[in-house]
């Protein structure tokens, strides 16, 4: 395309004249902002749900996607985007409602029994235990996770994870440039000087950086990625990973790298071997660069006094065994768990209570194996689903990733639910971009007036 005069005016004017792209503005303003006046926070949900009220479900999808990478600030925490999430769910089930009249959404009623058995169960066992305020967000995300599924063919999974990569580089941005402001109120740097942006941890900053490239691979793939807009992409987030100087992102990001470039080869090898040349040196450079931030990592593989598996699993294999012993302490507590919100268990090698750091012992513990069962057979009923669009394996990489993640963190926990339930909405993009032209909001349109 020409880059001429009137292309360029024509695209400004569109950009100004976007609301969404204007509520992002004005919300990443007020939250960067906030880092000197914490009132200001309180503005955030309130937008938020207006907009979300106000606004299309895609718009508003997008909206919330992009404010899910400034999150767990160390003003607030948890509290502002926790309120966030609540509008978001109160405003999306009253466009469900509303919805129910004009389209009449459809779901499995065998997602409807696993989601109602699974709640259920999880408040008559909380109230056996002190409710901290975290269980509210595993609470607010499973019926958001019933509503999107219902509500699918509303959403465009490609513009809003569009808006999260955005939204996850300029928070990253703009976090970097708070470092060297006076009297800023955000921690931006973890112990060690991991960087953690605006998200309050580096892990969870990693986790979003690596399921918005796992997306973006299954995307080049598919051929519907430029090669410099996918090198941008994978080098911004690749930077961003080890700028967090997580072992386990590191891990994450050479084993996705890997079978990223054997699915890439096995596409076309004759032509794609010199793609890969050229990303290997791409990516030569780039260890280059970030050599002070891969040295760092690899120091923190050997600071656990030359235990070579507590080192590698940063003494998680202590905490792991511990939780195992919580849950075969009775039958009853093996099959029903412990309650969504019962407390962590108490490591004895670290004389402190910790989280599980692994999705799967998270579940055991709190929800038994009847919980991590129904659990099991939510995400079998997503992909059950997709049996009608056959997408193919590419599009299963966010959801391979979340499976590899979920195996060293807890990924349901921080909002990081999200991403089961969005690597199990790409496996139905596929096949929908190919049976609508490209305009896919307008193809919707015009399939439902055809229904």
């Amino acid at each position: 395309m020409n880059l001429t005069k009137a292309n360029i005016k024509n695209k400004l004017k569109e950009f100004f004249t976007n609301q969404t792209i204007l509520v992002c503005i004005i919300l990443t303003l007020i939250y960067f902002l906030s880092g000197y006046y914490k009132w200001l926070e309180i503005g955030l949900p309130i937008i938020a749900f207006i907009c979300f009220l106000t606004f299309s479900i895609q718009n508003g999808f997008c909206i919330f996607l992009y404010l899910h990478c400034f999150t767990l600030s160390n003003i607030g925490y948890d509290s502002c985007f926790v309120a966030t999430i609540i509008c978001y769910a109160i405003a999306l089930f009253i466009k469900y409602i509303i919805g129910l009249k004009k389209q009449k959404f459809k779901i499995q009623k065998s997602l409807l029994i696993a989601l109602s058995v699974f709640l259920a169960v999880s408040f008559a066992l909380s109230f056996l235990h002190k409710l901290y305020y975290g269980g509210f967000i595993y609470l607010t995300y499973i019926p958001i996770c019933y509503l999107i599924f219902a509500m699918r063919k509303e959403f465009d999974i490609c513009q809003g994870i569009n808006y999260m990569a955005v939204g996850l580089f300029v928070s990253c941005a703009l976090a970097a440039f708070s470092l060297i402001l006076p009297a800023y109120q955000y921690a931006v740097i973890y112990d060690s000087n991991r960087f953690m942006g605006f998200i309050n941890h580096p892990n969870y900053l990693y986790m979003r950086a690596l399921f918005i490239l796992s997306y973006y691979m299954y995307r080049y793939l598919a051929k519907q990625l430029s090669h410099l807009k996918f090198i941008l992409i994978y080098f911004l987030s690749a930077i961003i990973v080890l700028a967090t100087l997580s072992k386990t992102g590191i891990v994450l990001l050479v084993v996705m790298s890997l079978l990223f470039i054997i699915l890439y080869l096995k596409q076309d090898f004759k032509h794609n071997i010199k793609v890969v040349g050229i990303f290997a040196l791409l990516f030569l450079i780039l260890s280059l660069i970030g050599l002070k931030f891969i040295v760092a990592v690899f120091k923190r593989f050997a600071s656990n006094d030359g235990n070579i598996i507590n080192s590698l699993l940063t003494g998680r294999d202590d905490i792991w065994l511990d939780y195992l012993k919580a849950i075969v302490k009775n039958p009853f507590v093996f099959l029903f768990g412990h309650g969504l919100v019962a407390e962590e268990v108490f490591i004895v090698a670290q004389q402190t209570t910790r989280a599980s750091h692994n999705l799967y012992i998270f579940l055991m513990y709190r929800f038994g194996l009847i919980g991590l069962m129904a659990i099991g057979y939510i995400i079998y009923l997503f992909i059950k689903a997709t049996n009608k669009t056959n997408p193919k394996f590419i599009a299963s990489l966010p959801l391979i990733w979340f499976l590899l993640e979920s195996l060293c963190d807890n990924t349901f926990k921080c909002y990081n639910f999200s991403y089961l339930i969005l690597s199990c909405m790409i496996l139905f993009l596929e096949t929908k971009e190919k049976e609508l032209p490209k305009d896919s909001l307008t193809a919707l349109k015009i399939e439902q007036k055809k229904e």
